[in-house]
């Protein structure tokens, strides 16, 4: 585990990177993304409490797993897959763009996506939830492809928003598709 912090903001990435794994399965140490990152392959972040404080981009999949997992305001990810696989997860920026969601093994969940999101299969399959499941999308359709289960037995156990920013009525705003 790391013994302090890891900060990206610390490293330079040279190009034609095709993966990038920080920290290691049963890492306990806070990682933060800190500065603008940008692989053309696989993501994978390991830690305790994970900081996306920066845009971190991938054109493949980015897999999670932490204590907590949050985003700052200037924070935000991009890619085709993401996977979250431990933790309280808070990922609320506007500005998160992919295309398939899954988590297994969180407890309670947010994730707000910019465009279209479908709820399917990256490893794991899914979405599996310990406490409240809330999947926005600020424009464009919500997918769900695969089971989204949760423990909570609150009232907004599962909460599913698809076209947030758009009003209501709107053809183009989106639509939760099952």
């Amino acid at each position: 585990s790391f013994a302090n912090t890891f900060n990206t903001s610390y490293l330079t990435y040279q190009g034609g990177m095709s993966g990038l794994t920080i920290g290691h399965s049963s890492n306990t140490g806070g990682v933060t993304v800190g500065s603008a990152t940008t692989i053309a392959g696989p993501v994978t972040v390991y830690g305790g409490a994970l900081a996306i404080n920066a845009s971190l981009t991938s054109t493949d999949t980015i897999s999670l797993k932490g204590t907590t997992i949050t985003d700052g305001a200037s924070g935000y990810i991009t890619a085709d897959k993401l996977a979250l696989l431990s933790g309280a997860v808070t990922l609320d920026n506007p500005s998160n763009s992919i295309n398939t969601l899954a988590a297994s093994g969180v407890g309670a969940m947010t994730y707000v996506n910019a465009g279209a999101l479908t709820i399917g299969t990256v490893n794991p399959t899914g979405i599996t939830a310990t406490g409240d499941v809330r999947i926005e999308t600020l424009m464009g359709d919500l997918t769900i492809a695969q089971n989204v289960t949760t423990m909570s037995t609150t009232a907004n156990a599962v909460l599913l928003n698809a076209g947030k920013s758009t009003a209501a009525g709107t053809a183009t705003g989106g639509n939760i598709i099952i």
